[in-house]
């Protein structure tokens, strides 16, 4: 991670209509956050979802994306928090969208064209 940021996990539930209820199962989401550089001058803290499907907070945070999102400004007075959503990333447990190594591998081979097809202009 570039230097000011601390990651961790948080546990929460995998289904809040069951909260209730005891040992209702949880997941683990990974987040990172960046502390307001100036302290005193703290006004809040941001939360940047990444979007999705599959988003990744922790690689924009870990790759310097959110220098593409906030200004000095806001570095200066805001806390910076991201996360990796349920399923994606470092977040627990992984979301599979195939049941073999074998199967994910001819599914991204699939999807290769779309993924390189250059954006559509208006």
């Amino acid at each position: 991670m570039p230097q000011g940021w601390k990651c961790g996990y948080v546990d929460v539930p995998l289904d809040y209509g069951r909260t209730g209820r005891t040992a209702a199962p949880t997941v683990r989401l990974a987040i990172a956050h960046r502390p307001a550089d100036t302290p005193k001058g703290r006004i809040g803290a941001l939360f940047f979802n990444p979007g999705g499907p599959g988003g990744s907070g922790i690689d924009i945070a870990r790759g310097g994306g959110w220098e593409n999102y906030v200004g000095p400004q806001v570095k200066r007075h805001f806390d910076l928090v991201t996360w990796d959503p349920r399923g994606v990333g470092e977040s627990t447990p992984a979301l599979r969208c195939a049941a073999t190594d074998q199967a994910r591998d001819a599914l991204d081979e699939a999807m290769a064209p779309t993924a390189r097809r250059a954006p559509r202009r208006n």
